[in-house]
């Protein structure tokens, strides 16, 4: 494993973390963070322990959360 890269990608789900928390739940952003958020995680699984951890689940529910919410705003504009 590479401690720097490995690092760097906890950073980043951090910073992404942090973003997050600048939106509501009922916002798109929110929902399109988690989504980075999780891919972020599963990239540091497979760097740090050369496969996904199972983390594949986290990233596919939170699209599907992502969509449901972009849906539901579309509908409703």
């Amino acid at each position: 494993m590479n401690a720097r890269l490995s690092q760097s990608i906890q950073d980043a789900q951090s910073v992404i973390g942090k973003a997050q928390r600048a939106y509501r739940d009922t916002q798109v952003q929110f929902w399109a963070l988690g989504l980075a958020w999780e891919a972020v995680r599963l990239a540091w699984y497979e760097v740090a322990d050369g496969n996904n951890g199972g983390k594949i689940a986290n990233v596919e529910n939170a699209l599907n959360d992502y969509k449901r919410v972009a849906e539901m705003k579309k509908t409703i504009r």
